[in-house]
């Protein structure tokens, strides 16, 4: 995501200038200046600082990629392509010119689509003139994901490399996600890379000792990690940008920077006119050194440098955009569905394939997973892409979870088989338990049965079960909702039985009473105006101050766009609501509805 709201005044190629003047599906035309300068003309701005040539620049070639944002998925894919096309031929044209580019799901792109560019990439890689960084599917928002998605994202992604590249990345590189949870250095580790590179949160969002640092996760895990500054893209000459970086980092604990320079967004790459610049840079006298590089050099180079004494840093690096974290919440609640789904899927289904000769699906969880990590993809997962992408997420997100529940289920079937099931007057239930710990929750599942009878419920050793008949999920002929309370063994099953008998429900459960609902550990109260409270019978305190009045539902003014750029705070109540109606709408010893 980037700021749109910039100015287009200045030297430069705005954003939404870049994107006006490309063409859908191409990004041929980012490889020339738009304005009238010819290259290698470039006007310098004045004479180099007297203290320029102590600095060291790695200067990195690349093309910052949204697969989606202001354009749909199928559209990312071309610019995909138009761009690594552009790359190679400004190899081919410039023998030093070294280039830089992330995500495991574009050089799967590539493969499937032109397995000669793939061949022409290699060579590159061979030559230490193309780097791949990232080693993840895509570059993935940094806090929704769960632990276990973000372990995906470098299983996928660095296994893909090592398949279609032969190599896998050290460094990890995602500089346009909007904040980075503090137990990545553990992840990025284990995933065999040992650098990063962010962007966001900038010098104004987040205050750190330097712009290099050792970032340390709460295992003591570290990796050596890299602020860019200033942007990472940069179509025109560079030097202005050189001059930028040594203004903004002057006074950091190192001389060798790192600065990025090609049209992104929707792709594009190292222009002419940044290449030509940095070759006449090269010439001039008292200008600081400028090298083609990559961030894999630019890493190495820094770690063998002995004498750097970089801050450590032991927290989140956060925040930037707040209101990325709110923005679509459907798409938000699908990527938690889809991972907790695939997850309970995979358990299920290894266990099934050892233990009752299930098989095992692997193909269709890889496929189902790199859809996942690909809508995790930063500008997705946040609900800051084009309305189109919405569609598509939750087409995406449906596929996902269509495979893990097809999974879930007839593995579970197949065990449901093995284990007998002897009295036909009566109904049974098999429940699976994923988990590693035992669960005790009420279980709901409609059966076709008449409540105006009396019912038993019971597990397999013939335990009974507290129960409660409810609305089932459809009214029509005898079929309703059982709620039964219960205790499933990890990675183990439970059979119930429901069966025709009166059942001593005497112990006390949830009751409704007078406006107030409780159970053996709380009691919530409803006022007129429809505030509520909560005293909490454990520890005799209520939760809220101000007792059935202290909980109530507000509304906060928001005038700020989908990112709500440079908000800390919201805070400004403009409205409550009032005039409650209170009614029972399900009453029973498992639960109560009001």
């Amino acid at each position: 995501m980037k700021d749109i709201r910039r100015s287009k005044k200045g030297k430069g190629i705005s954003r939404r200038s870049f994107l006006e003047k490309t063409a859908a599906g191409t990004a041929g035309i980012a490889f020339f200046p738009l304005l009238d300068r010819q290259p290698g003309k470039e006007q310098q701005t004045g004479k180099w600082p007297a203290d320029s040539t102590k600095y060291r620049f790695h200067l990195i070639g690349q093309a910052h990629i949204d697969p989606v944002w202001l354009w749909p998925w199928q559209e990312g894919i071309a610019v995909v392509h138009s761009t690594f096309r552009s790359a190679l031929d400004r190899m081919n044209e410039t023998p030093g010119f070294a280039f830089t580019s992330s995500s495991a799901q574009f050089y799967e792109w590539v493969a499937d689509n032109d397995p000669g560019m793939l061949e022409e990439i290699k060579k590159r890689i061979d030559e230490g003139r193309w780097n791949v960084v990232g080693g993840w599917w895509v570059e993935p928002d940094m806090n929704i994901p769960c632990g276990e998605a973000m372990v995906r994202q470098g299983l996928y992604g660095q296994l893909t490399l090592q398949r279609l590249l032969g190599r896998r990345a050290t460094v990890a590189f995602n500089p346009d996600s909007f904040g980075h949870t503090g137990t990545l250095p553990q992840i990025i580790k284990l995933q065999g890379m040992e650098n990063y590179v962010f962007m966001r949160p900038g010098p104004k969002e987040k205050t750190i000792p330097a712009d290099m640092f050792w970032w340390q996760g709460p295992d003591g895990s570290r990796v050596l990690t890299y602020r860019i500054p200033i942007s990472y893209n940069d179509s025109r000459s560079v030097r202005t940008r050189v001059e930028q970086v040594m203004t903004q980092l002057k006074g950091q604990p190192f001389k060798t920077f790192m600065s990025y320079y090609g049209a992104g967004d929707h792709g594009g790459g190292a222009t002419k006119e940044n290449i030509s610049s940095v070759i006449e840079i090269q010439t001039e006298k008292d200008a600081p050194i400028l090298l083609f590089s990559t961030p894999e050099k630019y890493f190495n180079e820094i770690r063998e440098d002995n004498s750097l004494k970089l801050p450590v840093i032991k927290d989140d690096l956060q925040h930037h955009a707040v209101g990325c974290y709110t923005a679509e919440a459907e798409i938000k609640k699908n990527n938690r569905l889809s991972e907790t789904a695939l997850v309970a899927a995979e358990k299920i289904s290894a266990l099934g394939s050892a233990v009752w000769n299930y098989n095992y699906p692997k193909e269709e969880f890889t496929s189902a997973w790199k859809r996942v990590l690909f809508l995790q993809f930063h500008d997705s997962l946040a609900g800051t892409s084009v309305p189109e992408h919405s569609i598509s997420a939750r087409e995406g997100y449906g596929y996902a979870l269509d495979v893990a529940h097809r999974a879930i289920y007839t593995a579970v079937q197949k065990l449901e088989w093995q284990v007998a099931s002897e009295d036909p007057a009566s109904q049974y239930l098999m429940v699976f338990n994923p988990h590693v710990w035992e669960i005790k929750a009420n279980l709901e599942y409609d059966f076709n049965w008449n409540t105006n009878y009396p019912s038993i419920a019971e597990d397999e050793k013939g335990n009974l079960l507290r129960h409660q008949w409810s609305t089932g999920t459809t009214e029509t002929g005898s079929r309703n909702g059982l709620i039964v309370r219960t205790s499933v063994p990890a990675f183990g099953y439970r059979q119930i039985r429901i069966r025709s008998g009166d059942a001593d429900e005497s112990r006390p459960g949830v009751t409704t009473e007078n406006n107030t609902m409780e159970n053996e550990f709380l009691k919530v109260s409803f006022s007129d105006s429809g505030t509520i409270g909560i005293w909490d019978k454990e520890n005799s305190r209520e939760l809220f101050e101000g007792g059935k009045t202290g909980c109530k539902a507000i509304i906060i003014d928001d005038p700020s766009d989908t990112w709500s750029h440079d908000i800390k705070t919201f805070s400004k109540e403009i409205g409550s609501f009032g005039n409650a109606s209170v009614k029972v709408l399900e009453s029973g010893p498992l639960r109560c509805i009001v």
